[in-house]
């Protein structure tokens, strides 16, 4: 595979891996249960980049508060910043919430407990 950009083979499997990276909705890449999202190349492998002539696989995990849509979107737009006019799957393996706090339950309260996102409170049943 050659971009328009003039990047082939290798380089462009590891430039996509390195824009979804950099991508703030995305925590990492993922290969899938059965790691079937690869690109093998020589001596080594990219896992979470798979290349066809007519497509390219992504799998991610992607970063909470960010819906799948917003994912998707942000990975098809990094992959096109690579190799521009190539069908991109973008596919969601995990979300992680790390940003997530979930403050102790204090027995008085009964089965309430809060969950604290950024600065959005939300009140949940146990």
């Amino acid at each position: 595979m050659t971009t328009d950009s003039g990047v082939a083979g290798a380089e462009a499997v590891e430039a996509i891996a390195a824009v979804v990276l950099a991508s703030p909705a995305v925590a990492g890449l993922h290969g899938g249960r059965f790691t079937t999202v690869a690109s093998y190349l020589p001596g080594r492998r990219v896992i979470g980049v798979a290349v066809t002539p007519s497509e390219i696989t992504v799998g991610v995990v992607g970063r909470y508060p960010n819906t799948v849509a917003q994912i998707a979107a942000q990975v098809r737009a990094a992959v096109a910043t690579v190799v521009p006019g190539v069908a991109v799957t973008v596919a969601i393996e995990d979300i992680d919430i790390e940003d997530i706090d979930i403050a102790p339950v204090d027995p008085s309260e009964g089965d309430r407990q809060e969950v604290v996102v950024g600065r959005d409170r939300i009140e949940r049943k146990a």
